[in-house]
């Protein structure tokens, strides 16, 4: 969206990222974060992501309680969309990959990457195997229609990261609670297994 989206209501607050599909609408709120680099800062970033989901979910039940408003903006610029068939669905777009492909009370979270990925190439080369190493290609859509209907379930389930997905183990650590001292926190955090020297195998 070229230009600022602020609705009416104040207590809603800008609207970040706008952008749509046909009829499809997806709303960003978009979050630059410091690398978080000490335990603290980790409890801190986490906390900060789960207050973006918050801001955005209020922006969009007001776009999807607001049709004719959300229409307008997009015809200020220079787009169209059908008020009877509108859909709005919204993501937390991140400026970095520490926190992202989560979803967080039914909103994805990404970063910038991942989601312009799905625009521009609409495609993506992944490691499909590790012995014998493979790449394969995804293709996230053939058409404008499917580009619209498959756009909410790449950013919950982004389709060439399921192979590293599964190659992820869950650890816990204990950490100091800062919002309660003198308590403990058990903090659960992935550790992605990367194939070693010893799972490649060039065919």
């Amino acid at each position: 969206m070229p230009h600022k989206v602020k609705p009416p209501d104040l207590l809603v607050g800008d609207l970040d990222l706008v952008v749509w599909i046909g009829n499809k609408v997806l709303i960003g709120e978009t979050k630059c974060f410091r690398r978080p680099a000490t335990v603290h800062e980790w409890f801190q970033h986490e906390g900060r992501i789960r207050d973006a989901v918050q801001q955005l979910r209020r922006k969009v039940d007001y776009a999807r309680t607001h049709p004719e408003w959300l229409a307008a903006q997009i015809r200020e610029a220079g787009g169209a969309v059908d008020l009877a068939c509108i859909s709005v669905s919204g993501c937390v777009v991140l400026n970095s990959a520490l926190g992202a492909l989560q979803v967080i009370d039914e909103v994805p979270i990404v970063d910038f990457t991942l989601l312009s990925r799905y625009f521009d190439p609409g495609h993506a080369d992944f490691l499909g195997s590790k012995n014998p190493v493979r790449f394969d290609r995804v293709t996230f859509y053939g058409s404008q229609e499917e580009a619209a209907q498959n756009l909410e379930g790449y950013l919950c389930h982004p389709p060439h990261v399921g192979f590293y997905k599964t190659s992820i183990d869950w650890e816990e650590r204990s950490q100091f609670d800062f919002a309660h001292p003198g308590r403990m926190v058990a903090r659960i955090f992935p550790a992605v297994r990367l194939a070693g020297k010893e799972d490649i195998r060039l065919p």
